[in-house]
């Protein structure tokens, strides 16, 4: 990760991450997907930043983003269900 600062959430590809596994896996497997990688993080395996893992994580400034990834996860892959099907309505109506 890049620090920020002292207190501050570093940038990591997390994000990017949880986002392709929403668009590429659909939104519930998406979801499913990042609450695994979530799971696995709170049992104690060294997955997140900085090569963290258990419910000590919870307590820092990063907690919020990781709570928020499987919503994330969802939305993109229904942004994305919504884009698709708007293409391909547009590219019948040609």
């Amino acid at each position: 990760g890049i620090p920020v600062g002292p207190l501050g959430v570093p940038i990591t590809l997390q994000t990017l991450g949880v986002m392709l596994a929403g668009i590429v896996l659909g939104p519930g497997r998406g979801a499913a997907a990042v609450l695994l990688y979530l799971a696995a993080g709170l049992i104690g395996l060294p997955v997140f930043s900085g090569f963290n893992g258990g419910f000590g994580v919870l307590a820092g400034p990063s907690a919020g983003y990781l709570v928020a990834f499987p919503l994330a996860a969802l939305v993109a892959g229904l942004l994305a269900v919504v884009v698709v099907r708007r293409a391909q309505r547009y590219r019948a109506a040609l």
